[in-house]
């Protein structure tokens, strides 16, 4: 009784050759024709595109969170050009001061780490 059981699961399932082969050929005929009808597929969508018939449509399913994105995103580019520009702006001014005020170069020093705090929190901060 075991070793017909043993028999029955070693036995390899037998293979169809003919419908293999089949379907082996039919593949290869729906590959060689997609690819004999692919130009004349390209060349009518393209003409189509020329002659404005073809017109697309883009759906987005979740909008408020794309419109959200980008309000954040162009924030954060405003708010890093402002910065920029203030601080190089103070720069150039403490570049050029009177040397001599020593209150005016802390001053815009102490103005330059705020502003770089406040514009790191702004721009990189959730």
């Amino acid at each position: 009784m075991e070793d017909q059981n043993q028999q029955k699961e070693s036995k390899a399932p037998r293979i169809n050759w003919k419908e293999a082969g089949d379907g082996l050929l039919n593949s290869i005929f729906n590959y060689l024709n997609f690819l004999s009808e692919l130009p004349n597929d390209v060349h009518d969508i393209l003409e189509k595109v020329k002659d404005g018939k073809i017109t697309h449509e883009v759906d987005f399913k979740n909008s408020d969170q794309l419109v959200n994105s980008i309000r954040n995103l162009a924030t954060k580019i405003a708010t890093s050009i402002f910065l920029g520009f203030l601080l190089v702006s103070l720069i150039i001014i403490l570049i050029f001061a009177d040397s001599s005020e020593l209150w005016v170069q802390f001053s815009i020093g102490a103005i330059c780490i705020s502003l770089l705090a406040v514009g790191y929190k702004l721009v990189f901060g959730k």
